[in-house]
């Protein structure tokens, strides 16, 4: 047998008791092979539960531990590990929970769990230069229409139709979900961001959500400026540009290159 193709049935066994056939190769010395994968199972499960319950604090917390601990284990089965590194674990979780019938009742559960998940990269994410707004400057304002930014790692922003930030400061209050306020305020929109004294949430108005995935897509700050404009021609862009490089979402500026053709 291929060393390859025992992993993938011990894998399947630990996790799902697909093949029992792996219980001849576990030498007993005291103990039955099912007694010695048991135990080797449960220490995964364990682990792995215990990781997700730290990297989704909030979600944890607004379904109660016995609940998580559960639907971990649910996850655990459809989603095994593809590192080594036990940080890249969970990114599918909020998948698993819009998917659960019995969460049906909390909609919103999903999107607090992507916040769990961003501030979690967030925190982990590599290091790299925050500029200010007066980095601008470097610039020649005939070259403004074309810059393009690179946003800071740790920068992740989500969109709800839910009051998300609201749930969120309540959620982070101790909340539950069997306790969270009657909220049919409209969607938001929320930026997560690593600043000196840790991971933040902040909650966004739509222009600048729209601003920064422009900009994420490569679009120039001319384009940018032309699409926000057009979705909302009141919106202060001057502001919006304040806001985005307070939280020190920029890290890199550039001048797109224009090609000329003779």
């Amino acid at each position: 047998m291929q060393l390859r193709e025992l992993q993938s049935q011990f894998s399947a066994e630990i996790l799902c008791g697909e093949n029992s056939s792996v219980q001849t190769l576990v030498e007993q010395r005291g103990f039955q092979a099912t007694q010695r994968i048991n135990i080797y199972r449960n220490n995964i499960f364990a682990t792995l539960t215990d990781t997700l319950a730290n990297i989704f604090p909030v979600s944890c917390a607004m379904v109660g531990e016995e609940f998580f601990k559960s639907m971990a284990q649910i996850y655990t089965r459809s989603h095994t590990p593809d590192s080594g590194n036990l940080h890249d674990f969970g990114e599918h979780l909020p998948s698993l929970i819009e998917s659960m019938p019995e969460l049906s009742n909390y909609p919103y559960l999903s999107a607090l769990a992507e916040i769990d998940w961003a501030c979690h990269r967030a925190f982990h994410s590599a290091s790299a230069t925050a500029l200010d707004i007066s980095s601008l400057s470097d610039f020649s304002p005939d070259n403004y229409e074309d810059l393009q930014f690179e946003f800071h790692p740790s920068i992740h922003t989500i969109k709800s139709k839910f009051s998300i930030f609201d749930i969120w400061e309540f959620a982070t209050s101790n909340g539950h979900a069997d306790t969270i306020p009657d909220i049919k305020s409209e969607g938001q929109q929320v930026l997560i961001h690593r600043s000196k004294s840790g991971v933040k949430v902040v909650n966004i108005e739509d222009d600048l959500f729209q601003m920064i995935n422009f900009l994420r897509e490569h679009e120039t700050l001319g384009a940018t400026i032309t699409s926000i404009l057009e979705l909302n021609p009141e919106y202060n862009l001057k502001e919006g540009l304040n806001r985005l490089f307070s939280f020190g979402a920029v890290s890199t500026i550039t001048v797109k290159r224009r090609f000329v053709h003779q």
